[in-house]
């Protein structure tokens, strides 16, 4: 590397503000750069000390942004978070076009066109991932539970969000699943409690569990559907320290209520959480929840991009500041986690194995055929006796096309399956069987 600390022969530097930083970049710079370029890089700096709820959008990303909080984006149906440096698929839409190709809760997206989380950043990805309807993306993918990494081509399409669900459980309960607050989904909550209704339940359940917000005025108008009239929903409290008060405005549904968190339900979801139980309309259960409790302001840009910039907090009713601690449910409640996995040899050869050979996929499907009960089998990566016996046996078991303790491509995939079913086994949902004993009795 070879550096100087100020240009060869050159005056001394006068940079006084932004605008002579921007003509010594465009005047000594060894590459092309637009002023446009310079402009929008230095609007997307000056978020940078602000806190993680403030930044800047692109004209693209403020396209995204608007779309997604209207209910539908392009990409290929999947919700995403950070894992230790990674891009950690949370959720797949069902029917999207991840979901048609195999793809679930808990893959890692190591690549996305070429690029990579370590080389180009997490945002990168995220952003590649959307684009035009009909465009196609290559995906590198780890699998859950195991090592397997495999590749795959996805065509983006317009997802269109599903973000409220409902159904009658058992002894006659309702349930109502909020997956986030965006537009009209209160009038989407409001038609579930009508059907409800209809259907003469004896208590409702509000999933907002993993939940991250939204529309604080949706959040509202979910809350007035069942808070008693005129009481207050949230306090907003603005730099010079006047509030605004949002009131319930409404007559409630007249039925008991269970509210469900846990610490994926953030910011709008606490607001309804804190509403309910503040004011005493129903009983909130789970875990402590993230603790957001700030409000931001969503603006366009004369370039076509956007920002989004925290300008308030809020308060819950009882005027408590809920940032950073969270709304604790009235009935605290922890679900069980997932079961964890050894981290098992990948299965990617495309070859059938018989006994006497040796192989990788031998070795990961004894693996398997181990912690799936098989006891007798060690991984040893050799086809022997005693693994071909096993193999017979998973073949009959699971009524595969061929019993003859072969190791197949069929058998291959089946013994994977196998393992990510276990792994995408929903354990017991302590926290809902709460809520159904609570409005049974």
């Amino acid at each position: 590397m070879l550096i100087t600390v100020v240009p060869i022969q050159a005056a001394p530097l006068k940079v006084n503000d932004i605008s002579d930083l921007m003509r010594l970049i465009q005047e000594d710079y060894l590459f092309e750069v637009s002023q446009q370029d310079l402009i929008e890089g230095a609007m997307r700096g000056m978020f940078y000390p602000l806190d993680p709820y403030s930044n800047y959008f692109s004209k693209e990303e403020y396209t995204t942004f608007d779309q997604r909080n209207a209910g539908s984006f392009a990409g290929i149906g999947v919700t995403l978070s950070e894992y230790d440096g990674e891009l950690m698929i949370d959720e797949v839409i069902q029917g999207g076009p991840a979901a048609r190709i195999g793809l679930q809760a808990g893959d890692l997206i190591l690549s996305v066109d070429g690029k990579t989380a370590e080389e180009d950043g997490l945002p990168e990805l995220v952003r590649l991932l959307k684009g035009q309807p009909q465009t196609k993306v290559r995906l590198s993918v780890k699998k859950t539970g195991t090592a397997q990494i495999v590749t795959a081509e996805v065509t983006r399409e317009i997802i269109k969000l599903q973000p409220v669900t409902y159904k009658v459980l058992e002894n006659n309960i309702g349930y109502i699943k909020i997956d986030e607050f965006i537009e009209k989904v209160s009038d989407e909550v409001d038609k579930a409690v009508e059907a409800l209704k209809k259907a003469e339940v004896t208590g409702i359940i509000v999933d907002v569990r993993n939940n991250p917000g939204g529309i604080l005025d949706e959040a509202v108008n979910v809350a007035d559907i069942f808070l008693p009239k005129n009481k207050p929903v949230v306090y907003i409290e603005y730099k010079n320290k006047s509030q605004q008060t949002l009131f319930s405005r409404k007559e409630p549904v007249k039925i008991p209520l269970v509210v469900l968190v846990n610490q994926g339900s953030a910011s709008a979801s606490e607001i309804l959480a804190a509403s309910i139980q503040e004011n005493k309309a129903g009983t909130v259960i789970g875990s402590t929840t993230y603790g957001k409790g700030t409000v931001q302001m969503v603006a366009e840009l004369p370039n076509g991009g956007g920002m989004k910039l925290t300008f308030a907090r809020y308060l819950t009713p009882n005027k408590t500041w809920i940032h950073e601690k969270g709304v604790t449910p009235d009935v605290v409640i922890e679900n069980p986690k997932r079961v964890n996995l050894p981290v098992f040899a990948p299965l990617i050869e495309e070859k059938d194995y018989v006994e006497g050979e040796k192989g990788l996929n031998v070795y990961g499907a004894q693996q398997r055929l181990s912690f799936l009960g098989y006891k007798e089998v060690i991984a040893t990566g050799s086809m022997d006796v005693v693994t071909a016996k096993a193999l017979k046996a998973f073949q009959e078991e699971n009524s595969l096309s061929d019993k003859n303790g072969i190791l197949d491509i069929e058998t291959r995939d089946m013994l994977n399956n196998k393992i990510v079913d276990i792994y995408m086994k929903s354990p017991e949902d302590l926290q809902l069987n709460k809520a159904l004993e609570l409005l049974h009795n």
